[in-house]
């Protein structure tokens, strides 16, 4: 069973993203994704996040290097408020996160466990 993916690298940008998210819905064995380097922006992410929140097997995702703007920051930011999304390791090394205060946002959910 296939249950580490890394697809880093690979620049699957938004439409990769959309393909992934749809896949990670239905799946139930993925514990870990590396999606570094994929030149994932907005778009990808916000379909990316819905998939998190409803996917109850995904531990570990890496993000680094990928082109997070303002909007995708507010989707992970909303993301880490759920209880499914609250096992979750993330990584955003080297990538671009625009003004969300993701201190507090942990706090909150430390405070909610």
């Amino acid at each position: 069973m296939l249950t580490i993916l890394d697809i880093s690298k690979n620049h699957i940008g938004h439409r990769g993203a959309h393909y992934l998210a749809d896949a990670l819905l239905n799946n139930r064995v993925l514990v870990q994704l590396n999606l570094s380097s994929n030149q994932i922006e907005d778009q990808g992410v916000e379909e990316l996040t819905n998939a998190f929140i409803n996917n109850k097997t995904l531990q570990s995702i890496d993000f680094s290097d990928n082109r997070l703007g303002y909007k995708a920051t507010q989707y992970l930011a909303q993301a880490f408020r759920h209880d499914s999304v609250k096992s979750y390791w993330f990584s955003f090394r080297y990538s671009f996160l625009f003004n969300v205060d993701f201190d507090k946002i942990m706090s909150e959910r430390e405070s909610n466990w």
